[in-house]
């Protein structure tokens, strides 16, 4: 065979292969493309499902907020600290049960700025976003410096353990009040049976925050509440029986001689 033959084969063979490397950038850039294209139609529709749910959630918000459940949950868990709110509480179960407190602080544990939308956990240039990280609570913890009788002391413990306000009791320590005080011979004073403790408890709080992509939380992806926990709870806190006075056995008050 010649080489004129031949040479036509060739040229075509170059042409396919020089064809082939000039258009494979540009393929893959439009298949890329559209890949993003489908993967933003994607996205796009699970926004218009959310929109949809958050007008439904919206409308029955209000009534929710009228609701034994919805009360609870605001209760429970509020968008604010509210630490002033909490420390008239502890001192409303102080004088109810008939001790003192000697001292109330309270102290935040974490701090984050709510101003600003919260970061994105999509990964830049590959067309795909995931959830934001759900909602975090925050705390302050509370120290209680106090003192009284046994069963006033009990009383107001009672009354912290059924505050219907996310908490945790993080330590506790009560001693007999030691006194030196004698009479006109020198003989110690009869007890006066008032003890002193102190007591640490955390309170936990959800704040509002803005989410650069919120609409991707799971929560959103219903157009209804999901009451079943809450309603668990407030059967819990229904069904929690109350400590007897005394069990019958021992010291009523485990402080006396």
């Amino acid at each position: 065979m010649s080489i004129k033959k031949l040479a036509f084969p060739i040229f075509m063979a170059v042409a396919v292969f020089v064809g082939i490397f000039s258009v494979r950038p540009s393929f893959i850039s439009v298949v890329e493309k559209s890949e993003a294209r489908s993967a933003k139609d994607a996205e796009l529709q699970v926004v218009e499902a959310t929109k949809q749910n958050l007008e439904t959630l919206s409308l029955s918000r209000a009534s929710l907020l009228d609701a034994d459940e919805g009360r609870a949950v605001y209760s429970y868990l509020p968008a604010d600290p509210e630490q002033e709110r909490v420390v008239d509480l502890v001192n409303f179960y102080a004088v109810r049960s008939g001790i003192s407190l000697i001292d109330v602080s309270s102290l935040p544990d974490n701090a984050v700025r709510t101003d600003q939308a919260l970061a994105d956990d999509g990964t830049a240039g590959e067309g795909k976003s995931s959830a934001p990280t759900a909602p975090g609570v925050e705390s302050f913890t509370l120290e209680v410096e106090l003192q009284g009788p046994y069963q006033g002391v009990r009383s107001f413990l009672e009354s912290l353990s059924h505050a219907s306000r996310s908490h945790r009791l993080l330590s506790f320590s009560i001693d007999k009040k030691q006194s030196a005080a004698v009479d006109n011979e020198g003989n110690p004073l009869p007890d006066s049976g008032i003890l002193t403790g102190t007591l640490k408890m955390r309170f936990f709080h959800l704040p509002e925050r803005r989410y650069a992509k919120g609409y991707l939380l799971p929560v959103f992806a219903s157009s209804q509440f999901e009451l079943g926990p809450v309603r668990e709870l407030m059967a819990s806190e229904r069904d929690v029986p109350e400590l007897p006075a005394s069990s019958g056995a021992g010291r009523e008050n485990p402080f006396t001689l």
